[in-house]
């Protein structure tokens, strides 16, 4: 009965790295497909300047500060990018503490192996992530990328 827990257990996390991965190629291809659409729309719209004469009026207006603003790096994404690595350093460390903590309730070797085999990286993980949060952040807020309207997001 002890064993099967420990087959559980390693099953789940195959099943989450595998599905984890899915979902990596997934967002990387949706974000490569945007990319190159973005890519396609900014050279035809510059393709349809007549001259160079054309092509400076256009960015010395209001239209060509826009142009340029929407190729600038996005408050968003920074944003977005460290709240969801805040969310999964979370979930990890909670996770690898989870186990560490049903650890201690098993009397079975195997089983007490497996769950630190599982528990520690997990636990490791998720602080790795809070920590790398943290430090986006500030680089982030440092850099002045997290600059909305003129106001300093803090």
């Amino acid at each position: 009965m002890d064993n099967s827990i420990a087959v559980t257990i390693i099953l789940s996390t195959i099943a989450c790295v595998f599905g984890w991965s899915i979902w990596v190629i997934a967002v990387n291809k949706r974000r490569s497909a945007w990319g190159k659409q973005v890519s396609e729309l900014h050279s035809k719209l510059l393709d349809r300047f007549a001259g160079s004469q054309d092509l400076i009026a256009f960015l010395e207006g209001d239209a060509g500060r826009k142009y340029f603003e929407s190729l600038a790096f996005d408050l968003k994404d920074s944003l977005s990018r460290v709240l969801n690595s805040i969310q999964l350093g979370i979930a990890l460390a909670a996770l690898g503490l989870s186990l560490l903590l049903v650890r201690s309730g098993q009397d079975d070797q195997l089983t007490r192996k497996t769950l630190l085999l599982i528990g520690t990286p997990a636990t490791a993980l998720g602080i790795g992530f809070l920590v790398s949060s943290a430090i986006s952040y500030r680089l982030c807020k440092s850099w002045g990328l997290l600059n909305k309207n003129g106001r300093q997001i803090s």
